[in-house]
C-alpha cells in the first residue's frame, strides 16, 4: 500500500501548486500525496486535516504562506518550524524527523527556518499586531491553519509538519477592505473588490505590493515542492 502524505492548504493558489486541477472541499490525490483546499481559519484545517486522515492520510502538513513577524524575514524565506505556538503560551511541536529530512534537502540559499511559527484565529493585519504577537510568543512568523492541522495529527497519532513560507513581510500591511472582498480560498470576488477599492482607495498600493509578494511566495513554494520530492519527504 502506498504511504500518502495528507497537504492541508487554506488557498487555492497555495493548493494548485501540488494539484493543478483542486477544488475547494475535494480531496485530491496528486502522486504520493492527497491534498486538501481547506479555505481560510483552524476550524477548516481542522475540518480538512480528519477528512484527509479518514481517507487514509500517513501524515499531514500544513503547506502555503505566512506572514512575518520579524524584520529579517523577507517575501519568499522558507519557514520549517519545529513547533507552532498557541495564545495561552502552549505549543505544539511538529514530527522532528521528518521535519529535519526535509530541511536536508534545502539548498543552501533558501534554508528551511525552525524558529516557531505563532497561531492567529484571524487575519494579522497590521505591524502593531504582529509586533505583540511577536513578543508574546517569540514566534518569527504567523499563520492561521497550522495549529489546527498539529492538533488532528497529533489527536490520531500521525506524524505532521509545518511547511510554510513567507509572503507578506513584518512591515507589509494587509489592507482590510481588499482582503474582505476574498472568498475563504483567497479568490477575488470582482464586484466585491471593486466597491472595495472605490470605498478605500488608498488600499490599491498596499494591495498590489501584498499581490507581488504572494506571487514570490508561491514561485517558492515551486521551489520547495521540487526539492522536497514525492510525499515531501514522508517515509
Amino acid at each position: 500500500m502506498t504511504v500518502r502524505t495528507g497537504i492541508i492548504a487554506a488557498l487555492a493558489a497555495e493548493a494548485r501548486v501540488l494539484a493543478r486541477d483542486a477544488r475547494p472541499g475535494i480531496l485530491i490525490t496528486a502522486g504520493e500525496s492527497l491534498v486538501y483546499m481547506s479555505g481560510i481559519g483552524p476550524e477548516r484545517a481542522y475540518a480538512a486535516a480528519c477528512a484527509t486522515i479518514r481517507a487514509g492520510a500517513a501524515g499531514l502538513v500544513s503547506w502555503g504562506v505566512a506572514g512575518a513577524l520579524v524584520p529579517a524575514l523577507a517575501p519568499g524565506t522558507v519557514l520549517l518550524p519545529r513547533c507552532v505556538t498557541l495564545h495561552d503560551g502552549d505549543h505544539l511541536a511538529v514530527d522532528t524527523r521528518w521535519r529535519d529530512r526535509l530541511e536536508s534537502r534545502m539548498p543552501a540559499h533558501a534554508p528551511g527556518l525552525a524558529e516557531p511559527l505563532a497561531h492567529s484565529a484571524q487575519i494579522v493585519h497590521g505591524h502593531a499586531h504582529k509586533q505583540r504577537l511577536a513578543q508574546a510568543h517569540g514566534a518569527i512568523a504567523v499563520d492561521m491553519e497550522s495549529a489546527a492541522v498539529l492538533r488532528a495529527a497529533a489527536e490520531h497519532g500521525l506524524p505532521a509538519i509545518v511547511v510554510r513560507v513567507v509572503a507578506d513581510s513584518w512591515d507589509m500591511p494587509i489592507p482590510r477592505a481588499p482582503t474582505a472582498a476574498l472568498d475563504h480560498y483567497g479568490r477575488a470576488q470582482p464586484l466585491r473588490m471593486a466597491a472595495a477599492l472605490m470605498s478605500a482607495p488608498g488600499d490599491l498600493t498596499a494591495l498590489l505590493r501584498l499581490h507581488a509578494a504572494f506571487r514570490a511566495a508561491l514561485r517558492r513554494l515551486h521551489q520547495v515542492r521540487d526539492w522536497a520530492g514525492p510525499g515531501l519527504g514522508l517515509e
